[in-house]
């Protein structure tokens, strides 16, 4: 499986939070898991699962990067090019305020164990692009940008999630592969669905329960 987050935080405002400690014992679950970078991620083996970042706000490297580094995972930190170091006033008509991470801090999370890839210049429903050179500009990625990880940018995350075939053709002709949510499959490479995950997503592999039965026995 492959988890999306967007914001990790001291507090959770809206479903797009996850809280520090929800984020902690869904990373303390994946220890029952192979976590993997997208490269070496196979669909079919349900013991592999990837971390996903979606933004990349800065609160993933104050909170859920110090958690990453004690379980020692890999995660890959989707960016969109336009809002590095910006904020998301964008955004504030649904969200609260909050900053994208600078190249500074991308830096620091690549070091330490991110891979970073490419959620477009500026995240429009690129599904409603009218021509070609409108996707080929927001498929684009900038030189700076590029150089913050050199093994990075092999993999598009689909701006809200969505996709057509014309974006289909263009991703595949520039990317690795291609993230979705629901709009995917599990088979196809450039169709990967993502899981958004919540406070409430429960990570823990299937276990199972025994009761002993026992009478006046310490």
């Amino acid at each position: 499986m492959i988890l999306l987050y967007h914001k990790v935080d001291l507090e959770s405002p809206t479903i797009w939070w996850v809280h520090t400690n929800a984020f902690y014992r869904q990373m303390q679950a994946l220890q029952g898991y192979q976590v993997v970078y997208l490269d070496d991620y196979d669909p079919g083996d349900p013991t592999q699962v990837v971390i996903t970042f979606d933004g990349i706000y800065e609160d993933v490297y104050k909170y859920a990067l110090p958690i990453l580094k004690h379980f020692g995972y890999a995660f890959e930190l989707f960016i969109v090019g336009d809002t590095v170091g910006q904020d998301n006033a964008f955004d504030q008509h649904v969200e609260p305020p909050a900053m994208f991470a600078g190249k500074d801090q991308l830096r620091e999370l690549v070091k330490s164990g991110g891979r970073l890839q490419w959620h477009s210049r500026s995240h429009p429903d690129l599904t409603l692009a009218e021509n070609a050179g409108l996707i080929d500009a927001e498929l684009d990625v900038p030189t700076d940008l590029r150089k913050l990880d050199p093994r990075g940018f092999k993999w598009f995350g689909y701006p809200h999630g969505k996709h057509n075939d014309a974006l289909l053709d263009k991703t595949r002709g520039q990317f690795a592969g291609g993230l979705s949510c629901a709009a995917g499959n599990d088979h196809d490479q450039y169709q990967l669905n993502r899981i958004i995950v919540t406070n409430d997503t429960n990570l823990a592999p299937s276990t199972v329960s025994v009761i002993i039965a026992n009478y006046n026995y310490g």
